[in-house]
C-alpha cells in the first residue's frame, strides 16, 4: 500500500496525537461512557479505519467493548452449523455451511467469525478464530454462508489426527460446536 508524506502524517497524528483506541470503556458510568462513546463513533474515515486495524486483536476476540464502540450489539439469533466434510483427509478442505437466523425485531450489524478448534498432541483442543463476513441480517431474516476452510501443510501448526471442532464467533457471543474427524494419510 502506498501513501502521500501527508497522508502518512495525517495518521501518525490520528494515531498519536489524538484519542486513543478503546480508552473510556472501564469507565463505568454509563452516561460518561456514551458521552465518549458518541465522539469515537463520530470518528473521519481515517481515524476509523486506524481504530478498527489497532482494534482487529479485540473485534477478533469478541471483546464486548471493542465490538460495541464499532456499532456491534449482542446478536438475537438462532444459528446452526451444518458440516459438509465431517471427515476431513489431511490436504484436503473442512467444507461447512451455517445458517443465521434473526430473532431481533431491529436489523442488526453482525460480525461473523469461526474458530477451528484444533487437537494438539496432548489431545487437549487449541482455538484458532478466523475473520469471515460482517453483514446486515434483517428482522426475521435467515441466511445460508458457505465456507471451506483449508487443512494442509503450512509452517506454524502442526496437525494431528482426531477429533477436532468448529464453532463460530458472532459480535462476541458463540454459537455452535461440531466436531470434524481429521484423517492422516
Amino acid at each position: 500500500e502506498k501513501a502521500t508524506v501527508r497522508e502518512i502524517v495525517a495518521i501518525l497524528q490520528a494515531n498519536y496525537c489524538g484519542h486513543v483506541g478503546l480508552e473510556y470503556m472501564h469507565i463505568s458510568d454509563v452516561e460518561e461512557r456514551r458521552f465518549l462513546q458518541e465522539r469515537m463513533e463520530g470518528a473521519d474515515k481515517n481515524r476509523e479505519k486506524l481504530l478498527s486495524h489497532a482494534c482487529r486483536t479485540l473485534i477478533k476476540q469478541g471483546h464486548s467493548g471493542a465490538l460495541v464502540a464499532f456499532g456491534f450489539r449482542p446478536p438475537e439469533l438462532a444459528a446452526s452449523i451444518t458440516l459438509q466434510t465431517p471427515k476431513v483427509t489431511y490436504g484436503e478442505p473442512l467444507g461447512f455451511e451455517v445458517t443465521l437466523r434473526s430473532t431481533s425485531q431491529e436489523p442488526q450489524q453482525l460480525v461473523v467469525d469461526y474458530i477451528v478448534h484444533h487437537q494438539k498432541a496432548d489431545g487437549s483442543l487449541s482455538p484458532k478464530p478466523f475473520k469471515w463476513t460482517t453483514f446486515t441480517l434483517a428482522p426475521a431474516e435467515a441466511r445460508t454462508l458457505t465456507r471451506s476452510h483449508a487443512i494442509k501443510p503450512i509452517t506454524t501448526r502442526r496437525y494431528y489426527p482426531g477429533e477436532h471442532r468448529l464453532s463460530l464467533r458472532i459480535n462476541g457471543a458463540d454459537f455452535g460446536d461440531e466436531a470434524f474427524e481429521l484423517l492422516m494419510d
